[in-house]
């Protein structure tokens, strides 16, 4: 059995894209507003400086 980082790699991104389209689906599914008073956080993308 060959190691190399490529399965981990690939578990990684698949549990991203889980991840993603799960708060995906919770942000369509229901308003920002009501999902944020049931106590969950959802990551948001704010820009940031290229300094910091």
């Amino acid at each position: 059995m060959q190691s190399s980082p490529t399965p981990v790699i690939t578990a990684a991104a698949a549990g991203a894209a889980l991840v993603l389209s799960a708060v995906a689906y919770l942000v369509k599914r229901s308003d920002y507003d009501e999902v944020r008073e049931e106590g969950l956080t959802l990551p948001t993308v704010t820009p940031r400086p290229a300094g910091s």
